[in-house]
């Protein structure tokens, strides 16, 4: 008896998983369905766009984000690297961005966006000059030591950093605009200026030059003629520039009526107290 139930059972078992796995794929098969159309739908959109005149590229929007303005470029298409009339789908963003940078430096931040359906907007940040910087010719420079152009400007009211050859910049095998001047005494030379310039440690003066040719005593001429020794431009020395600069600015402050290229040849600042030259 109990040997005739045994097929029995397992002919309603092998019904029953039978029963299950169609009942399983008949529950799959909407979800299957649906991301065909899915599919369909997505390959049919990007077949449109691909041949539609509407994803066309008409217009290329340029915008300066320092002055806050659109930036007037002569031929927006050039200045992006893409061809009139190319279709959204062909742009690479990225591209246009690496681009840009390319072939103008001047630009730090850059941005590009798809303005749907046929148009590009590039958002531009400038770099913006710290100071400018003697080589074989004198260039504006910005924070990072990035070269922005050849200044023209010989009376400008900017620092001239000076002193800085070949040997001491590395990378600066071949100088051009865009091309990066990487050094520490450079770096300290734009941050004691900048240092200078938020805090108006000068006040009615000018930073005429920063001498970096002696990495043992930074030196500064104010007004043309007043040289001022800050001390060592190593590493471990560094953090006592702001110290030094801050004393520097007590003196202006306490004595504007010796401020003066008349009376003062030079001001070292190396020392725990202030040493003035007089002529």
């Amino acid at each position: 008896m109990a040997k005739s139930q045994a097929p029995k059972e397992k002919r309603q078992s092998l019904r029953s998983g039978r029963s299950k796995t169609l009942n399983t794929v008949f529950g799959l098969l909407p979800f299957l369905f649906s991301f065909g159309a899915l599919g369909l739908l997505i390959g049919g959109s990007l077949a449109f766009a691909e041949q539609s005149q509407l994803f066309v590229i008409r217009d290329v929007g340029v915008f300066d984000l320092t002055a806050r303005r659109v930036l007037a470029v002569q031929n927006p298409f050039q200045f992006a690297g893409i061809r009139p009339n190319i279709n959204q789908t062909a742009v690479d963003l990225q591209e246009i961005e690496r681009h840009i940078r390319r072939f103008h430096p001047e630009f730090q931040d850059v941005r590009v966006r798809r303005k749907l359906p046929n148009r590009i907007d590039i958002f531009l940040r400038r770099r913006l000059a710290a100071a400018r910087l003697l080589l074989d010719k004198l260039y504006w420079i910005d924070t990072t030591g990035v070269i922005l152009a050849v200044s023209t400007e010989p009376d400008a009211r900017s620092p001239i950093i000076t002193g800085l050859s070949s040997g001491k910049g590395k990378g600066m095998g071949g100088v051009a605009v865009g091309s990066q001047v990487r050094s520490n005494l450079l770096s300290v030379a734009i941050r004691v200026a900048a240092i200078i310039d938020t805090r108006n440690i000068l006040k009615n003066h000018d930073l005429t030059q920063i001498d970096i040719s002696d990495s043992k005593n930074l030196i500064l001429r104010v007004d043309q003629d007043i040289e001022v020794r800050l001390g060592s431009m190593e590493e471990r020395m560094v953090s006592k520039l702001s110290e030094k600069l801050d004393r520097l600015a007590a003196y202006v402050e306490t004595k504007p009526e010796d401020m003066s290229p008349l009376k003062i040849r030079y001001i070292d600042l190396r020392f725990d107290d202030i040493v003035v030259g007089p002529r």
